[in-house]
């Protein structure tokens, strides 16, 4: 219920000014970059609960828990581990009969917006990637976690819905990460390098 009050409250704010946002630089007055310090006073905002802040692939993670389920925030491209260009939102959970690779990467086909992939510990994974060299205001942090939050509750429905077609599917365990690109929207991904190496520590959660 929080994750889709959550969701219903950032996204009616978000709806007319959340793409134009994404591509168009903020006020001079809006910080450039993801700072750890400010994520985790929003995520504190939002009710998070057993806050942990680590260093994995020398860069800035935050873990958290919100309710039941626990999530992190990684931070890519980061200057002196402060500001940071890069914010990812995830959240694994473990996999079961219905999280084939060919069922995850129909989501990613369609949900352009989410992105999901097998990791290396063979658990379902759900992500965001966020570009902050324009700037981001808390409220559109909030939103864009809303929108992960959503983007998560938008995966787990379609893999219970999808039919896998007959034949034999790609073999699971190997990370897989086929999204297809935001459209209109260019988001410079180069910082994400180690991405599966950090996704593979990802605390998995039971569904």
């Amino acid at each position: 219920m929080f994750r889709i009050a959550l969701f219903s409250i950032a996204l009616l704010g978000s709806v007319a000014l959340g793409l134009v946002l994404a591509v168009q630089p903020q006020a001079a007055s809006t910080p450039s970059g993801f700072e750890p310090d400010r994520i985790a006073a929003i995520l504190v905002g939002l009710k998070a609960t057993d806050i942990k802040r680590e260093i994995v692939e020398n860069d800035p993670r935050i873990s958290f828990r919100i309710g039941e389920i626990n999530y992190v925030t990684d931070f890519y491209s980061c200057e002196n581990k402060t500001r940071c260009k890069l914010l990812e939102f995830a959240v694994a959970f473990t996999r079961d009969a219905t999280d084939t690779v060919d069922a995850v990467n129909a989501y990613n086909a369609t949900f352009v917006f989410g992105k999901a992939a097998i990791s290396k510990q063979d658990a379902l994974v759900s992500s965001r990637v966020v570009n902050g060299v324009a700037g981001w205001t808390n409220e559109q942090v909030v939103a864009e976690f809303a929108g992960f939050l959503g983007a998560t509750d938008a995966l787990l429905d379609h893999l219970k819905s999808y039919v896998v077609a007959a034949g034999p599917s790609v073999a699971g365990g190997a990370y897989q990460h086929l999204s297809a690109p935001m459209r209109g929207i260019q988001t410079d991904r180069s910082g994400l390098a180690s991405r599966p190496a950090r996704l593979a520590r990802l605390p998995v959660n039971r569904r």
